[in-house]
């Protein structure tokens, strides 16, 4: 059998977690429309448009 789409699968949920954790939640997109924008388009967008976005400002 060909279980090709589930590494498939499994790879963009790992990615688009990372993107969303990692990377969203220190800019003012903000972890949820980051993990929005890198699933609705792909985590190659959602990263784009994530680094995009400016960071926030710690006080």
């Amino acid at each position: 059998m060909n279980y090709n789409w589930i590494i498939i699968l499994a790879i963009y949920i790992v990615l688009t977690h990372i993107i969303a954790k990692y990377i969203g939640a220190k800019r003012e997109i903000g972890y949820r429309n980051s993990v929005f924008w890198s699933i609705l388009g792909s985590p190659i967008i959602g990263f784009i448009i994530t680094i995009l976005s400016k960071k926030t400002v710690k006080q």
